[in-house]
């Protein structure tokens, strides 16, 4: 057997990159030495290649464990790319291929193994964990697992229970943005051994942020736009919304389109490879778009809608400038704009009954009795079963966030899943079935032709356009053709579908008797209206540096504006010098003084900008009052 490769070796071989980015190596070498790692680093850092790279560089398999199915299919993708075996176990798996997979992993031909947290726990999984030749342990999206952050995820607070059995295996978590609190709750919950902890700074010195408070946001786009060159995206709130965008920006004269989930599965990967291949110059979409997109040179991001949380538009911005060069993220509102964000949040947070109203109405639709608890996924679409119960889609989402919380149910994020076919019957009976119904003749020969005699073993993926071409008709007969033989019994045909997967976690309950934590529904709640007004007051922007105001609320204690954002442009073109947050600390630290006497050392024009700079020592704790009120440096 060949000696293991050396990381820098690894990453020459299967990326093609001479050398690793900051922190990489770091995080790296601590994996191997089997230590715990926490590790932040913003959009576009490389945090897949902190796992993948010593993932090669030991015998054995390293388990990832992500909360989209999307990034999975993604990442195990790009890993199949690089000829590296690599797999996912997701909810568009039947049981068999779940077990196929796993048992790949269990003998070792795997390197790469992706599942959700919710699957950690099965009893497919646990049978075998126990004897995977696991080296390393990634947690990706790691913020999840906390409920102070923007993305709760009660699955992963069960990740820990996997050093019961294997406390030898290191932890890697990752995350691309987390406060203080949610970077506490992620060694905590995780149960991290005195933990590596390495964070790359949350400035993005490549990347202007500006903010525009307009009245027509058409005619600002339009004129950002004009100074704007190569490849960018426009983030709006609604699927309507980026129908618009594109159509304004189309009639312009732009290389524009749109996208977001409603899509078909076809439209939504045409869309996306013809952004990626610069064929759409601006892609006007939903925040469905983006995640796990490997496209570095995106030179602007804009947002038309006002995200709802510093961490959702930290993550969307910084999908621009991947590549190190110069890129801007913009912001464009209006004041009823963070208005109309906080009255929809307000009427879109679900009452308990309504909450119960939903999980009834769950087993209404899928038909379950008391104590059922369905074995597979359940294909789920949001807006009918809004419909159904009389409930606006926010509302039945956010009721929906409540049940997976407490572990009731699971809804996955949608996918694009192919048909999958098989024949229930033997040969022999489809040689009869052939003679009795001669219009099946066709597209049965067709079917085994192209896919083989293991359509009477097992499922196998089908595109239906590829048989609509050999037989000379349309996709719609051969779906038609197809689902005769499933309603014959002669075939099992599951068509191709890329909505969300519903989960029950539990067997089904009273839904007037089930348990509800109503009161940490009600903390989330609070939660996210905080979020909101942090979001708010970066859009105000009263402060000294929009990159600074970002880089306090990750937990980043630094004192540099960035020079760079529309606030630090300003301030230059009004021949304001910097606002020196450092020469104010040394002040205080020289002796306690009264904020009146250090407005009365300054001009008028800096006050404003003084009043933000004893706002951030305060908040950073390196200055506090004393019981005369003066500012007082901490020790």
């Amino acid at each position: 057997m060949s000696a293991p490769l050396a990381p820098q070796e690894v990453l020459q071989k299967y990326w093609g990159y001479p050398a690793f980015r900051p922190l990489q190596e770091d995080i790296i070498q601590a994996t191997l030495a089997g230590k715990d790692v926490l590790a932040l680093l913003p959009t576009g850092g490389g945090k897949s290649v902190c796992y993948q790279v010593p993932g090669l560089c030991q015998e054995g398999v390293c388990l990832v464990i992500s909360p989209l199915i999307a990034l999975m299919k993604d990442q195990v993708q790009q890993l199949q790319t690089r000829n590296l075996p690599a797999s996912a176990v997701h909810t568009g798996l039947s049981s068999r291929e779940i077990d196929d997979r796993l048992n790949q992993a269990l003998m070792g031909t795997l390197k790469f193994l992706y599942l959700s947290p919710e699957r950690l726990h099965t009893e497919l999984f646990q049978a075998r964990f126990q004897a995977m030749p696991i080296n390393l342990i990634a947690i990706d999206e790691a913020h999840c697992i906390s409920q102070w952050g923007h993305d709760f995820r009660p699955a992963y607070l069960q990740i820990a229970r996997l050093r019961e059995s294997r406390p030898e295996i290191p932890f890697l978590a990752l995350t691309a943005s987390a406060t203080p609190e949610v970077q506490a709750d992620i060694k905590q919950f995780l149960e991290l051994k005195n933990p590596e902890h390495f964070e790359k700074s949350f400035a993005r010195e490549n990347l202007t942020f500006a903010v525009r408070e307009v009245e027509d946001k058409e005619t600002k786009l339009y004129q950002v736009l004009q100074h704007l060159k190569g490849s960018g995206l426009v983030y709006c709130r609604t699927r309507k919304n980026t129908m618009r965008v594109a159509e304004i920006l189309s009639k312009k004269g732009l290389k524009a389109d749109y996208y977001h989930a409603g899509l078909e599965a076809e439209q939504r990967s045409q869309k996306q490879e013809d952004w990626i291949n610069d064929r759409i110059q601006i892609m006007a979409c939903t925040n469905a778009f983006g995640m796990g997109i490997d496209k570095p040179d995106v030179r602007f991001v804009i947002h038309w809608d006002m995200p709802d949380s510093l961490e959702a538009y930290y993550q969307e911005a910084g999908r621009a400038g991947r590549d190190g060069k110069h890129s801007f993220a913009v912001l464009l509102y209006q004041q009823h704009d963070i208005d109309d964000l906080k009255a929809w949040k307000a009427n879109n947070w679900p009452l308990e009954r309504e909450i119960r109203m939903v999980y009834q109405g769950l087993a209404n639709q899928y038909g379950l009795a008391f104590g059922s608890q369905p074995m597979d996924g359940l294909p789920f679409d949001l807006e009918s079963f809004a419909k159904k119960v009389n409930l606006q889609s926010p509302k039945v989402f956010q009721a929906l966030k409540k049940l997976q919380e407490e572990g009731y149910i699971q809804l996955n994020d949608s996918f694009a899943q192919l048909s999958r076919f098989r024949f229930t019957v033997h040969k022999q009976q489809l040689y009869e079935a052939q003679i009795k119904h001669a219009h099946i003749d066709g597209i049965s020969k067709i079917l085994l032709r192209v896919y083989g005699g293991e359509l009477f073993e097992n499922y196998i993926d089908i595109k239906e356009e590829i048989l609509a071409q050999a037989l000379f008709i349309s996709v719609n007969e051969v779906k038609k053709l197809l689902l005769w033989l499933h309603e014959a019994r002669i075939a099992k045909y599951q068509m191709r579908s890329d909505k969300p997967k519903l989960i029950y976690l539990r067997p089904r309950q009273d839904a007037a008797k089930m348990t509800l934590n109503i009161k940490a529904l009600e903390a989330r709640r609070q939660r996210e209206e905080q979020r909101l007004e942090t979001m708010e007051k970066y859009a105000q922007g009263k402060y000294l540096c929009r990159s600074l105001y970002m880089q306090h609320y990750f937990g980043e204690k630094t004192l540099e504006a960035c020079g760079q954002c529309d606030k630090c442009k300003n301030r230059k073109a009004r021949g304001k010098a910097s606002f020196d947050l450092h020469k104010l600390l040394k002040t205080i630290r020289h002796q306690p003084v009264l904020p009146s006497d250090l407005k009365a050392k300054i001009p008028a024009h800096l006050e404003e900008d003084l009043i933000s700079g004893i706002k951030l020592l305060l908040e950073q704790g390196v200055v506090s009052y004393d019981e005369a009120g003066r500012l007082c440096a901490k020790a």
